[in-house]
């Protein structure tokens, strides 16, 4: 077992990754892959590149987040953020992979890929950090590595669905969707919390709708379905698994100014962080990314440091997510060895 994490550590530390050296870890994780435990539940990756968006800033989220978790870990190196929900659920499953970059679209994507390659099947990749486009490398690593189906539910201010032109543009934060749809198939992506509002071509409006109603599901703002826990879930479907990504714009500007396009209409992080909680105790989370907290690296404005607070409540309730579902499991897996077990013949 310890040679195949060697190897995977290898695979992790090369030029697609970059250490954390004396660099805080998120919640003060571990970092690297540890040789004498199990596999991490999940492991984080901060993304420091933007390459598909024209507004500056989006590199900069795994920054702020690693230092506005501080407030979750400043007792010592050893602290344990509980979940007063269970009361015995923490993140010491959960570690710090470091960073990944690139200097070409190509090349981030290529990273990303390689990173979940590295990494074992049991532990779930988050991705911190960068525009909306790099969901769709992350999505197509995960289908690499696994042949089960799952969804992708997105939720973000806008559909970044491309509804222009004949044929898909090169990637981009507005049509990164698309990208996905292409990638991963039509029907697989679930929309939460979209603007209601979408403005098209006249004459290309019955080609959306179709889009649309190919392209998978939207539940948009001032929808009752929004408010149905239960349309929520019938929205998704059967689908065991999902990818979840969060594109902080989806939360109203009084809540998240740091972003590409703050929203004048938005959902509540409470509501969001609710949703969150409902789909992983039906679903199981695969992957997720958190993304688009756009701010300068000085930036050390009360409002700013307010909106990276909340963009790592949003990180922090989705590592608990997986944190559940990976100690679920584990207690499943000794039930069904003890049950086995019983059934040996003496």
């Amino acid at each position: 077992a310890n040679s195949r994490k060697s190897a995977r550590r290898a695979r992790l530390n090369t030029s697609a990754m970059v250490s954390l050296g004396e660099i805080k870890s998120f919640f003060n994780l571990p970092k690297d892959l540890p040789l004498d435990a199990a596999d991490p539940a999940a492991g984080l990756f901060g993304i420091t590149t933007s390459l598909a968006s024209p507004k500056d800033g989006a590199q900069n989220c795994a920054y702020f987040l690693r230092n506005m978790s501080k407030a979750y870990a400043w007792q010592s190196d050893e602290t344990a953020i509980l979940d007063l929900r269970s009361q015995d659920l923490d993140l010491r499953s959960v570690a710090d992979l470091g960073n990944i970059g690139g200097e070409t679209q190509a090349q981030l994507g290529e990273n990303i890929r390689s990173a979940i390659g590295a990494i074992s099947v049991e532990t779930v990749p988050v991705f911190v950090g960068s525009d909306h486009s790099v969901t769709c490398e992350i999505v197509k690593g995960l289908s690499e590595r696994t042949s089960t189906a799952f969804k992708v539910i997105s939720f973000a201010h806008h559909l970044d669905i491309q509804h222009w032109g004949s044929a898909l543009e090169p990637i981009f934060h507005t049509n990164v969707m698309s990208h996905v749809e292409q990638t991963h198939g039509p029907g697989r992506i679930v929309h939460i919390g979209v603007n209601p509002h979408q403005s098209v071509g006249a004459l290309a409006r019955d080609s959306f709708v179709s889009t649309l109603q190919r392209i998978g599901a939207q539940i948009p703002l001032g929808s009752p379905l929004l408010e149905d826990d239960q349309a929520i879930l019938a929205a998704i479907g059967d689908e065991a698994d999902v990818y979840i990504s969060v594109d902080v714009d989806v939360l109203h500007r009084n809540e998240m100014t740091a972003s590409g396009d703050p929203s004048e209409q938005g959902m509540s992080l409470t509501r969001v962080l609710a949703l969150i909680s409902l789909i992983s105790r039906r679903h199981r989370i695969i992957g997720c990314d958190l993304v688009e907290f756009v701010a300068d690296r000085s930036d050390r404005s009360p409002q700013t440091l307010a909106d990276a607070a909340r963009a790592t409540s949003i990180l922090l309730h989705l590592l608990f997510a997986i944190s559940a579902q990976a100690a679920a499991a584990k207690m499943d897996r000794a039930a069904s060895s003890l049950t086995s077990a019983r059934r040996l013949p003496l």
